[in-house]
């Protein structure tokens, strides 16, 4: 029996650690080698799931980076497509406004005032003049010789006194401070500045002289004045403290087309619904010009991040469709045959293709229309001067290409929300009403076909058309009140319909790619369990392989053994 000391021998089974092999061997047969042969063929199964496993999480990080890609190419849809409701008003790019100052009267209008505008802001023309500014209210303290005076000392001819302070700003919150003669001009500044939060008056200590120092109240808000009173049960501390006006507090006068203005603060921001202002500087001889227009600059802008995210979609899909030289596709291909991405490619393509739809012919209606064209890569290209002279002439046309848009004869109705699957763009709303002049039922009518098509009302009074008829996917308000029929054209642009055809895709719950990750993800989980069944058997069967092999070896021992005593015994016979 062979030992060492690193492992116990007994035959020819060697153990080790954990692991058991075969040594000293009698057959002359490489059974080591018989064995693993034999265990590697039963784990091929396993290695054939682990390269699936490794192909799907490679599809995993593609599915990942796809989502990553066509989510910025929505956004980028999503400002250029004319969100429904208030929310959606607030990104519409081509709600967004500019404003621009001028005047006769000056060079620098900016030093005047600023105006920024938001979504729901008006384009036009004011007249602008800032009359007076508004001012917080200054008010400085009777003297003292130095800060650490007592002002008893500074403020009362040396008597003691003692009272209640009540100070805050006109309109606003006062609170009670506690002074008397032992404090200094420091401690009653510590005392206002506790209660600044809730007063707004703020203090200070100037110094004059090197034998004159005062307390500076100021007021937190313009156009408020400070107010500082005693309480009559003690000495009359306000009377003491000699407040007297540095600068008053005074309001903001301006006016906007001659109508005057006034406000307690130099940032207005209701005189005009979407505009807010801020004074600077006030001058009543000088007139500003504020401009008010659609900010073409910014819709120019956010039509290159479509078309820079739109490359980039293309981009990725190009890397999984490549091949190598001898036609096979490359390792990084592992969407090549992907369904997903198949519809993605094609939906894309074609909205980018067909332009917009519910325009008449006389109407633009395409990409290359504005200058945007496509290349021999699928790629969008923009001709700048082109886009530019369309912007710059007809900014509606421009609009109508990438957003939808609809028309209601009746200013109570409104579409509120819509998809891809509306196909009629001009159609009646007929509404009945019951006897409460609540709507009660709904059609629309096709106005191409003269078809009705019966639709629902909803639990919040929405109108809805109905699935698998041309006003699949719409959805209006009705604010109105008793029977109507109402006319409705729609018009829906590539951005919209981009936006839409991505929805149901990157859907983070229900959407095709989070369900392909999904599924991908649980059939990983059964590979590892098939992974880990099939190497529990061949680790057993080549443990039983071990054994038997083992047995065979000791078994081969023995008869050697006894041939060997045979053979010797033999020979001593023969000698004799």
């Amino acid at each position: 029996m062979a030992t060492s000391s690193s492992s116990i021998s007994t035959g020819t089974v060697a153990t080790s650690g954990s692991s058991t092999r075969l040594t000293d061997v009698s057959s002359g047969l490489d059974t080591d080698a018989l064995v693993n042969a034999a265990y590697l063929a039963k784990m091929a199964p396993a290695t054939l799931l682990q390269d699936k496993i490794t192909l799907n999480t490679s599809k995993i990080t593609a599915y990942q980076t796809l989502k990553t890609d066509l989510t910025t190419l929505q956004a980028a849809a999503n400002a250029l497509r004319n969100p429904p409701g208030s929310v959606g008003l607030s990104t519409n790019v081509f709600a967004t406004k500019a404003t621009y100052l001028s005047s006769a009267d000056t060079n620098e209008p900016t030093s005047y005032a600023s105006v920024d505008a938001s979504t729901s802001a008006k384009t036009g023309n004011y007249a602008l003049v800032v009359e007076q500014l508004a001012t917080a209210n200054k008010q400085k303290s009777a003297a003292a010789d130095t800060a650490s005076t007592s002002l008893s000392s500074a403020w009362n001819g040396g008597s003691s006194f003692s009272g209640t302070l009540n100070i805050g700003l006109a309109g606003g919150t006062s609170t009670s401070i506690t002074v008397d003669g032992t404090m200094s001009m420091a401690d009653l500044k510590a005392a206002i500045d506790a209660k600044s939060s809730t007063t707004g008056i703020s203090a200070q200590i100037i110094s004059i002289s090197s034998t004159e120092q005062r307390l500076v109240l100021t007021g937190n808000e313009t156009g408020k004045a400070i107010v500082a009173t005693s309480d009559a049960g003690g000495d009359d501390v306000a009377s003491l403290m000699g407040l007297t006006d540095i600068q008053s507090a005074q309001t903001a006068k301006f006016s906007l087309d001659g109508i005057e203005f006034e406000r307690s603060s130099n940032t207005i921001a209701d005189a005009v619904s979407g505009l807010t202002f801020s004074l600077f500087a006030a001058d009543s001889s000088k007139t500003i010009t504020l401009s008010v227009e659609q900010s073409l600059a910014d819709i120019k802008t956010q039509i290159s991040s479509f078309v820079d995210a739109y490359n980039a979609v293309r981009d990725y899909i190009s890397t999984q469709q490549a091949t190598n030289s001898d036609g096979t596709y490359t390792d990084a291909a592992v969407l090549h045959a992907d369904p997903t991405l198949r519809s993605v490619t094609n939906a894309i393509s074609g909205d980018a293709s067909a332009g917009a739809s519910g325009l008449g012919s006389d109407q633009v209606r395409t990409l290359a229309a504005l200058g945007i064209t496509i290349d021999s890569s699928n790629h969008l290209v923009i001709d700048d001067v082109t886009l530019t002279t369309k912007l710059t002439t007809d900014p509606d046309a421009v609009e109508k290409v990438f957003a939808f848009d609809s028309t209601s004869s009746d200013a109570n109705l409104a579409v509120t929300d819509r998809g891809n699957a509306l196909a009629s763009s001009s159609f009646k709303v007929q509404i009945t009403a019951g006897s409460d002049g609540n709507a009660q039922s709904v059609s629309f009518i096709d106005d191409a076909t003269g078809t009705s098509y019966a639709g629902t009302i909803d639990s919040s009074g929405y109108l809805r058309g109905a699935k698998g008829t041309p006003f699949e996917g719409l959805e209006m308000a009705w604010l109105g009140a008793g029977s109507t029929t109402v006319q409705v054209t729609a018009s829906q642009g590539v951005a919209d319909k981009i936006y839409n055809d991505l929805s149901p895709v990157l859907n983070a719950i229900t959407g095709t790619i989070a369900t392909n990750i999904t599924d991908i993800a649980s059939q990983n989980l059964k590979y590892n369990q098939r992974i880990t069944d099939i190497t529990d058997r061949a680790s057993s069967y080549k443990e039983t392989l071990i054994n038997k092999y083992a047995a065979m070896e000791a078994t081969l021992t023995q008869l050697n053994t006894l041939l060997s005593s045979i053979k010797a015994q033999t020979s001593a016979w023969n000698d004799n």
